[in-house]
């Protein structure tokens, strides 16, 4: 039978700062997936300890960031191999300013151009977006790139014969 949830959750795909340990703790970047007010489900690179104590920021656009702290639930590897580790972090005690920020946040996510709004509790409004979305464009920007050179080159040195 699944679990009842405190607070509606939302799908969002939302870039996401992490530190595992603190503030002097290195910087990691990660991919926030669901959003409520009792958590954050988080993809990123590396396995995370469950217990273990996070500063999460949060970049929301047209929106100033937003720290909060959390602790590590769950982890597990990503099905999808290019997003490495998913985990669940749940919020711990957050001061009345950045939990009314963040209710601000769940309550009007933002939106990806082009697509519908999320609403709280429907958990897919939102198409889902890869986090390695602009890996692969990059890539193929490259490969774009260097296709269009090897051909240059190959027919200006047949111009010169």
């Amino acid at each position: 039978m699944p679990t009842q949830r405190t607070y509606p959750r939302i799908q969002i795909r939302l870039l996401t700062n992490y530190q595992v340990g603190g503030e002097t703790a290195p910087v990691h970047l990660g991919m926030g997936l669901d959003l409520s007010m009792s958590g954050i489900r988080l993809s990123q690179g590396m396995r995370l300890e469950p217990g273990s104590e996070v500063l999460v920021t949060l970049s929301p656009p047209e929106s100033r960031r937003l720290i909060l702290k959390g602790a590590v639930v769950w982890c597990r590897e990503s099905a999808n191999k290019y997003a490495g580790f998913l985990s669940g972090i749940r919020w711990l005690d957050n001061d009345p300013d950045a939990r009314d920020r963040l209710n601000a946040l769940v309550t009007h996510p933002p939106t990806v151009p082009g697509e519908a709004p999320a609403s709280p509790g429907s958990g897919s409004a939102q198409k889902a977006i890869p986090p390695w979305w602009s890996v692969r464009l990059v890539l193929l920007g490259l490969l774009l790139l260097v296709t269009l050179m090897a051909f240059l080159s190959l027919y200006t040195s047949t111009l010169s014969r």
